[in-house]
C-alpha cells in the first residue's frame, strides 16, 4: 500500500510540475488562445481527478482494514489485535499524508488559468465588515472533493499562523462580499 501510493503521489506532484512549467510558458507568451487555456485546464482536471481517486482508494482500504480487524476482535476476543493494527496504520505515511501542496498547486494552476491577480494585504485597513454565516456539513470522504469544486473558482487563501506557517488544510471558509456572490 506505501508503495504504491507513494508512487502515485509522487506521479500527481510531477504531472503538476509539468502543468505549472505549462502555465509559466503560456503567461510569458502575449498571444495565448483560449484553446490552449482550455486543454491545460483539462490536464488540470485530469490530474485533480486522479487524486480525488487516489485519496478514495486509501479511504476505502483504510476503512476495509478496520472492519476486517473489528470483525476478528468480534469472532475471537480471546486474541484481540484491532487496537494494535490501527496504531501501526495510523503511523503508516499512505494513511498520515499530507498533501495539502497538491491542493495548493492545483489552486494556484486554476488561479493562473483565471487570471485571477493577488490582493495585497493592507496592514492599516480596519477590519470590521458585516458577516453573514451560512454553514455547512461535508461528509469527512467528501472534504476533498468540495475544496477541489472550489479551488476550481476561488483561489485558495494561506492563513498565516502565528509561527509564519500557513496549511491550507486549516482553511475552511470561503468569503463572499456580496449577496449576488460576485466578488
Amino acid at each position: 500500500m506505501e508503495a504504491f501510493t507513494l508512487e502515485k503521489v509522487t506521479e500527481l506532484r510531477s504531472n503538476i510540475s509539468n502543468l505549472e512549467k505549462e502555465v509559466s510558458t503560456l503567461k510569458s507568451t502575449t498571444s495565448t488562445s483560449e484553446i490552449e487555456i482550455e486543454q491545460i485546464r483539462n490536464k488540470a482536471d485530469t490530474v485533480a481527478k486522479s487524486f480525488l481517486i487516489l485519496e478514495k482508494y486509501v479511504n476505502i482500504n483504510f476503512m476495509g482494514f478496520h472492519k476486517i480487524l473489528k470483525k476478528h476482535d468480534k469472532n475471537s476476543p480471546s486474541h484481540a489485535c484491532k487496537q494494535f493494527y490501527i496504531n501501526r496504520m495510523h503511523n503508516q505515511a499512505w494513511v498520515r499524508g499530507d498533501y495539502s501542496d497538491v491542493v495548493v498547486r492545483l489552486s494556484a494552476i486554476y488561479s493562473a488559468l483565471r487570471n485571477d491577480h493577488a490582493a495585497e494585504e493592507n496592514k492599516d485597513a480596519s477590519q470590521s465588515f458585516l458577516r453573514s454565516t451560512t454553514k455547512y456539513w461535508v461528509r469527512t470522504e467528501d472534504v476533498s472533493k468540495v475544496k477541489y469544486a472550489i479551488l476550481k473558482h476561488l483561489p485558495v487563501f494561506l492563513q498565516k499562523t502565528s509561527t509564519g506557517e500557513s496549511d491550507s488544510q486549516l482553511t475552511n471558509s470561503v468569503y463572499f462580499d456580496n449577496d449576488q456572490l460576485g466578488e
